[in-house]
């Protein structure tokens, strides 16, 4: 029964653990209630986002073998631009369209960095860090959505009081 028991334990544990390594992306109705409930403040925009692509690829090629590099762990800042609309009261202002500087901080565990979707259409999440706007991106994802009907209607009705999930 001992040994039952230690096993179970034991698997439990690993399971835990292989399960904490993995990662699944936030749904975009909960980026919004993170945003809406912090401290911080958000700006949320839908656009192009563009940024120099090989600043990032050039960070994250690395020695694997250097074992005292810091690299691994680190992250890099990008300038980028937001070509779009600014979500307002009820919607994207669709009047003004806005070019809007961003930093990108990227995050890389070894070479796997942060994927940052380049001159595509999106909905982004930037917090205000004195006068910069940041958007933050990691192996799991980041605060970067593709541009679909669904995950724009899904944020407005969250934005509008209505259901958010």
């Amino acid at each position: 029964m001992r040994l039952l028991a230690s096993t179970f334990i034991c698997l439990s544990l690993v399971g835990g653990s292989a399960s904490a390594l993995s990662c699944v992306e936030w749904p975009i109705a909960r980026a919004y209630t993170r945003a809406a409930a912090s401290e911080e403040v958000f700006n949320i925009f839908k656009g192009r986002l563009t940024f120099d692509q090989t600043k990032l690829d050039d960070f994250k090629v690395y020695d694997a073998n250097d074992f005292n590099s810091e690299r691994h762990t680190k992250s890099i800042r990008i300038n980028a631009t937001v070509d779009g609309y600014a979500l307002g009261k009820r919607s994207f202002s669709t009047g003004a369209q806005v070019q809007t500087p961003v930093i990108l901080e990227v995050g890389c565990l070894f070479d796997n960095c942060g994927y940052v979707p380049n001159d595509r259409e999106i909905i982004l999440f930037t917090r205000l860090e004195g006068d910069d706007r940041v958007a933050y991106f990691d192996a799991c994802g980041g605060d970067s959505y593709s541009l679909t009907s669904e995950n724009e209607k899904t944020l407005l009705s969250c934005h509008r009081g209505g259901t958010c999930k």
